[in-house]
């Protein structure tokens, strides 16, 4: 490898190049290491090299290894604690409504369907799995979001109360809100393609056997990789249950089931004024 580095232990050279800990085995006579950059691969055992200078304490790394992450946890735990806390206070000093001309929700053709509103900012509460209050996302009227600082995502969701039978299990809050215009279904929001694997788990184990559960994917056609589908096939399959994508027309832009809610909006628009002549 280019720019060798001369130290007396395999740790200082690893520290020294800015890497990671070299994968050594718990008795210090082996190691794993390379460059994840270039796939250099190499393997180190001290029978066959004479070993480094000094003795290497893989008992007291691995120690401090679990140290930092317990404490790194704590530090987490404390953020999403007081985030949740701000959240849930910021939530019940807005008890109306929110504005049903909300430049957002006109654009989708949405009603609040019970988010708050804080100034010009849309408030969608976000749940844990047990039904606590614990993080906010706001939307602008531009439609950018935000979740609270700190404030805990992973296996939390939006939630919209419907049927007692039906659930879909999707991404955004428009995605779900026009889910659950189109089919009265109750819906969970997990906000992102990213949360959506875990919080299919969460709403399946927290929800009572007799609902029908159904994930909800966006259809990113016109990406390469099409991040939306694959989630929601993976979901889907990792916790056997059906998955549903909306439908388009040929000429279509459209990816997510709040663009299929617009233009089903369109056609009964363009209906009706067509029978009224105009």
């Amino acid at each position: 490898m280019d720019n060798l580095i001369f130290t007396d232990t395999l740790q200082e050279a690893f520290l020294t190049a800015g890497l990671d800990n070299p994968g050594l085995d718990r008795r210090g006579t082996g190691a794993v290491f390379g460059d994840w950059r270039t796939g250099e691969k190499y393997v180190w055992q001290r029978k066959r090299e004479g070993g480094p200078k000094v003795k290497v304490d893989v008992y007291a790394i691995e120690n401090a290894r679990k140290e930092a992450n317990k404490k790194l946890e704590q530090n987490i735990q404390k953020a999403h604690a007081a985030a949740a806390g701000k959240a849930r206070a910021l939530w019940n000093n807005y008890s109306g409504e929110a504005d049903a001309n909300h430049p957002y929700l006109v654009r989708k053709r949405l009603p609040p369907l019970g988010l708050r509103q804080f100034k010009d900012n849309l408030l969608v509460p976000v749940y844990s799995a047990n039904g606590e209050t614990v993080n906010l996302q706001t939307i602008t009227p531009e439609g950018k979001k935000r979740f609270s600082k700190g404030g805990e995502v992973k296996g939390c969701f939006g939630y919209i109360s419907g049927s007692n039978e039906l659930l879909y299990v999707c991404e955004g809050w428009a995605t779900g809100a026009a889910l659950h215009m189109l089919t009265r279904a109750s819906v969970a929001c997990a906000m992102s393609a990213g949360n959506l694997l875990s919080v299919t788990g969460a709403v399946k184990a927290a929800m009572p056997g007799g609902i029908k559960i159904v994930v909800a994917g966006d259809d990113d056609r016109f990406s390469n990789i099409n991040p939306g589908r694959d989630a929601a096939n993976n979901a889907a399959l990792v916790h056997g249950l059906e998955v549903a994508f909306p439908t388009f027309a040929p000429d279509s832009k459209g990816t997510d089931f709040a663009d299929m809610w617009l233009e089903l909006q369109g056609d009964r628009q363009a209906g009706s004024e067509k029978k009224r002549g105009v």
